[in-house]
């Protein structure tokens, strides 16, 4: 529960259970949505009943799981809807103590989803209502929650949807490119317009490009900040995390036989940082970036390996440019610095890595430097340290 990949890896166990229900029950009548399911059954008597009731606790019992189940009843919650089975009606429902809010009205957000709040709500409730009467009756609550969110003199009407249609299933799936730019009001400049002016301006018809970048398959979305809560959530939890922290001892930051021969000057054990290789020639002098979520020393041994072993001589443009002066009986020297120290990716935070990020932007500083042996493909590469909390890479012991 709240992991990473808690919503994928729920999906996943329910569908196996559901797989295994359905063989001792109608599959047209039982129905998942993450980590809650709903059965329901027509016309079963008492000792059909308590015969389910013991398969189901015996299929969750298999997996190690336990499962509560209630007197059959005909009327139901699921998710934010009553079922009446008796009658056949529905209405909304909501959990005692559970909050309603809205995004305000006066909120830095893109109009578009200002303006559409109110339909999306008016959509939604109608719907989750089998008669306008129902609609009526729970439309108060929601109007309120819309007037203290800033929305004043809503009024929610019943939209029944019309029977017999049916949503247009696009049988053509198209890849689609979306530009993410951050919305904020103080923003005069109409950023969408101007993006899409520089597409027309550099993808002119006849470009080899202009099948993949053009109108129709470059999408614009804007996003949204974070709000002042996160932000001050944010920052409190630094600020007790540095506290809690003790101050790192110098014995740890080198384990080098002879402090003289550590190739960072006495910090080779420093984690999570973006370095700097100095290769230097009596002519030229080349640089290299590179960045280690672990110690310096574990990347090093790496670096020293494609080094001496010809085989790996590929595996960095500074393993390639150190072979290419061994070839030539040309004399260097290389010496490593720390650049910065960034945090790497953790799994449930935000969908970025500020050592990725930092590795990237110190690259961009060197673009015009020719000693630079970065390749400008390391820009376009994705992070590395997310795929760890991939559900690809997790693996299950039995």
């Amino acid at each position: 529960m709240g992991s990473f990949d808690g919503a994928e890896v729920c999906e996943l166990v329910g569908l196996f259970l559901l797989k295994k229900i359905t063989g001792f029950t109608p599959p047209e009548k039982v129905g998942l949505y993450r980590d809650d399911g709903l059965i329901m059954l027509e016309n079963i008597d008492g000792p059909s009943t308590e015969r389910l009731r013991k398969k189901l606790h015996a299929t969750f019992q298999q997996e190690g799981l336990k499962i509560t189940i209630e007197n059959p009843s005909t009327v139901v919650d699921f998710l934010d809807v009553t079922f009446n089975c008796s009658d056949g009606s529905y209405r909304p429902f909501r959990k005692e103590n559970s909050v309603t809010e809205y995004v305000n009205k006066h909120s830095n957000h893109p109009p578009q989803i200002i303006k559409r709040i109110p339909e999306i709500v008016q959509k939604r409730l109608s719907t989750i209502s089998s008669t306008k009467e129902i609609f009526e009756e729970s439309k108060h609550f929601y109007e309120e929650c819309l007037q203290r969110s800033g929305y004043i003199n809503v009024e929610l009407k019943f939209t029944p949807t019309p029977e017999g249609t049916s949503r247009n299933k696009r049988n053509r799936s198209r890849n689609i490119l979306w530009f993410n730019p951050p919305w904020s009001e103080s923003v005069s400049t109409n950023i969408g317009k101007k993006f899409f002016s520089l597409i027309k301006k550099h993808f002119p018809r006849g470009h080899r490009y202009r099948s993949f970048i053009n109108r129709n398959s470059v999408k614009l979305s804007y996003s949204c900040m974070e709000n002042m809560r996160s932000i001050i959530t944010k920052h409190n939890v630094s600020l007790l995390k540095k506290s809690n922290t003790p101050p790192p001892s110098t014995s740890q930051s080198c384990n080098c036989r002879t402090s003289t021969e550590c190739p960072l000057e006495g910090k080779c054990l420093t984690k999570s940082i973006v370095y700097e290789a100095t290769l230097k020639t009596s002519e030229d002098t080349y640089t290299y970036i590179g960045l280690t979520g672990d110690t310096f020393k574990a990347r090093y041994s790496a670096h020293k390996s494609s080094f001496k072993h010809e085989k790996y001589r590929t595996a960095t443009t500074l393993s390639q440019k150190i072979w290419e002066l061994k070839e030539s009986n040309i004399d260097y020297t290389l010496t490593w610095s720390i650049l910065k120290k960034a945090h790497t990716y953790k799994g449930g935070g935000r969908a970025k890595c500020d050592l990725c990020l930092t590795e990237k932007l110190e690259i961009l500083k060197r673009s015009g430097d020719k000693g630079c042996l970065n390749s400008r493909t390391e820009l376009l590469s994705k992070c590395r340290h997310r795929r760890a909390f991939t559900l690809t890479r997790t693996v299950f012991k039995t």
